[in-house]
């Protein structure tokens, strides 16, 4: 009867933490999804990479197209081709136009957005866009002077310096709006898949918080020791009690303390040894630890994977981990080793195997861009994960 109530409450708890994870998701079906955010999946299908081509040809075809009629009136650009001058002549003059204003866009794009406008320096952007129109104006000029374009019958739009200071202000600032709407578009896609990866880490929270079989198996080892040690037996809850506690309530922080984690990570450990006696498993820490603050549960997904494949070997089962906190106590070294079962050539993967450590990756390309070197081994006998954060 007793393990029947088991399973009973088993299935219950599964239902109940079902639930909670659906109130979390609340994700409409997908025959209910908006309008909108197809759109949204369009635009950032079209402005990703992969069409940075078709963009640039798109922009440059109606540049061929629209530039001969804002800077000619549309019958005088007819008029030149039938009386006034060659189609060489005009299709030399279209290739100038095109030639400078494509260095100006590109340099614009490429050297003084990234230099001076995405770093804020506004007005040293200004000015050197300036000069650069300032220069191709002078060179038009110039082809002018030297009779490299058109000279007769035309309206007297070609030759104004105003005309060509406005096409080339809005060509160029076409070109930069579509540059600062496509670094929007990619920015609230990151956004949201860093919404999506926190909403992901805090479900494998609340798994972790309600499992029954963690609290069954901690609680019944801590029974056997209030018979045989009940000091320790004490401490035991003590740290389940903090464990509970820092999943409950520190993690909903978006940064906890690094002191804190390796707290947890202790008592995890500590917890592990008494459920596997025979284990050996070392946690050391080298540095100071002064107030550091990163995400939650950053290292915790590799101790339990560690826990997971580790301390289930049959002979000498170890976990080792090393955190070594240097440079100004800002970045530290994280090395954990943990012993692993040999596993047959014909054994098929389990689907599921290193799902925990892809999110924990994908976690840290988002939170840690570029502050952040993971390093996983897999060997026959042993698994290595080393991770270098800077805080």
């Amino acid at each position: 009867m007793r393990k029947g109530l088991n399973y009973d409450r088993l299935n219950q708890t599964k239902t109940a933490q079902k639930k909670v994870i659906d109130d979390i998701l609340n994700l409409p079906p997908m025959e209910e999804k908006k309008f909108s955010d197809k759109i949204n999946q369009y635009f950032y299908l079209f402005f990703s990479d992969r069409f940075r081509v078709t963009h640039h040809v798109i922009f440059w075809i109606a540049y061929v197209i629209f530039h001969p009629i804002f800077l000619f009136s549309l019958d005088n650009f007819i008029r030149s081709f039938s009386e006034s001058t060659t189609p060489s002549t005009e299709l030399i003059w279209l290739l100038l136009h095109l030639f400078i204003d494509v260095v100006m866009v590109y340099t614009n794009l490429y050297v003084l957005i990234p230099a001076f406008l995405q770093k804020g320096r506004v007005v040293q952007y200004l000015l050197f866009s300036a000069l650069f129109i300032g220069i191709n104006d002078t060179t038009i000029y110039l082809a002018s002077w030297l009779d490299l374009t058109r000279e007769s019958d035309v309206n007297f739009v070609t030759h104004s310096n105003t005309a060509y200071y406005i096409i080339n202000i809005l060509f160029l600032g076409t070109a930069v709006s579509l540059k600062f709407f496509k670094i929007w578009l990619r920015n609230q896609r990151e956004i949201r898949q860093l919404e999506h990866s926190n909403l992901v880490t805090e479900l494998d929270f609340l798994k972790t918080q309600i499992n029954p079989h963690f609290l069954f198996n901690t609680l019944n080892n801590i029974y056997v020791l209030t018979r045989i040690d009940a000091e320790r037996a004490s401490k035991s809850l003590l740290m389940l009690s903090d464990l509970m506690r820092y999943q409950l309530y520190d993690c909903s922080k978006e940064q906890v303390a690094l002191k804190d984690e390796i707290t947890y990570i202790n008592n995890l450990l500590d917890l592990e040894k008494i459920r596997k006696s025979n284990a050996k498993i070392d946690f050391k820490v080298n540095g100071k630890v002064n107030g550091q603050m990163l995400s939650p549960f950053i290292f915790v997904p590799f101790v339990e994977n560690a826990v997971k494949h580790g301390l289930n070997v049959a002979t000498d089962p170890f976990i080792d981990i090393q955190m070594n906190i240097h440079k100004d106590n800002q970045e530290l070294d994280f090395v954990i080793v943990n012993s692993k079962k040999p596993q047959p050539a014909n054994q098929p993967k389990d689907p599921n195997s290193g799902i925990g450590l892809v999110n924990v990756r994908r976690r840290l390309e988002l939170l840690y861009p570029g502050k952040h070197q993971l390093n996983i081994q897999n060997d026959s006998t042993e698994f290595k994960v080393a991770l270098n954060l800077k805080l």
